[in-house]
């Protein structure tokens, strides 16, 4: 588990790969009023935890990320 501001997690949400190429795909997705795909999702994710906390979350207060990652090892015979 790691610390980082909401700021914080924007910033690294539009540093994916995809997003670029979801972009370059895409290029009307930043048009949308509520503001593209990262910003829609990071938007989510702070009203979500604004609801589980009752309380206004501000782009400087802290979120504790977890990204859940699964490595299988193989060796072929």
């Amino acid at each position: 588990m790691r610390k980082v501001t909401w700021d914080d997690l924007l910033s690294y949400l539009n540093t994916w790969s995809p997003l670029h190429t979801f972009h370059q795909l895409n290029p009307t997705d930043a048009e949308i009023p509520r503001g593209d795909i990262a910003v829609g999702f990071w938007k989510d994710l702070k009203e979500g935890a604004e609801r589980e906390d009752g309380r206004t979350v501000e782009g400087h207060d802290e979120v504790d990320i977890e990204w859940p990652l699964a490595l299988m090892m193989v060796k072929r015979a």
